[in-house]
């Protein structure tokens, strides 16, 4: 199935603005980015949101310009379970608590951890699920996650690094086209930028994420792993039986 010209013109637009956006916080440019202290670990929240600023402004931008809604919203087909959803791991990072050097509480630390990185996965999803699985709709998941997967990977900007290295670079590539079919499909099933960033937080609590691996052991990690994905599959799992329940 072909995609139109002007749907590549505004996945192009997107991308420029989202990559700019993020990417000159991402590569730290600023110097007051680089130098900022906030008070109570406020600093990591206002870092995240700023380096995944990037695809939610983009997206509302472009969505806003071309007078479209996306079929893939914050909440999608149930409200409630998606705050579920998002609320199952903050509070397990609240119950664990997280190290820090900060002379903070351990769950108020692990607190502003979850919501940093489920902040931060939220922002992106709106981006990567929200607005560009809604625009490449018709094609197929397999094509549809190489394209959007291709644009995720491009976004990160890590092959700017000096330390990286060419298989490293294919590694995550690789994850990323796989990380967009299967959260896609979380996606086509639920509607929901919420649901997405949940199954996007795996990635940031098994590897990708160093504020996790500062802040928990791996057991510890694993242990909130487990219990995140075997709940958000029971919910995703219920809410399509209810689903076919009313059909």
């Amino acid at each position: 199935m072909t995609i139109k010209k002007q749907t590549w013109f505004h996945v192009i637009i997107y991308f420029i603005i989202a990559t700019t956006l993020s990417g000159v916080f991402r590569l730290g440019l600023f110097d007051w980015y680089n130098k900022m202290t906030l008070p109570y670990g406020l600093t990591i929240v206002i870092k995240s949101i700023l380096e995944g600023i990037g695809p939610i402004t983009a997206a509302t931008i472009v969505l806003t310009t071309i007078k479209k809604k996306s079929d893939i919203t914050f909440l999608g087909l149930k409200k409630t379970k998606s705050l579920i959803m998002v609320i199952i791991p903050i509070l397990l990072f609240t119950i664990f608590g997280a190290n820090n050097d900060q002379n903070l509480n351990r769950h108020y630390y692990g607190f502003i951890v979850g919501t940093s990185l489920t902040l931060y996965a939220i922002f992106e999803e709106f981006g990567w699920r929200g607005f560009l699985q809604n625009e490449f709709a018709n094609l197929k998941p397999f094509l549809r996650a190489i394209i959007i997967g291709s644009f995720w990977y491009l976004w990160h900007l890590s092959f700017i690094s000096t330390e990286t290295t060419v298989f490293y670079e294919l590694k995550f590539f690789g994850i990323l086209v796989f990380a967009s079919w299967g959260i896609g499909a979380i996606a086509e099933k639920t509607k929901s930028v919420f649901a997405s960033a949940c199954f996007h937080l795996i990635g940031s609590i098994l590897t990708f994420s160093p504020l996790m691996s500062n802040s928990f052991d791996n057991q510890t990690r694993y242990i909130i792993f487990g219990i995140c994905l075997f709940s958000w599959i029971i919910i995703v799992n219920t809410r399509e039986k209810s689903m076919i329940k009313r059909k």
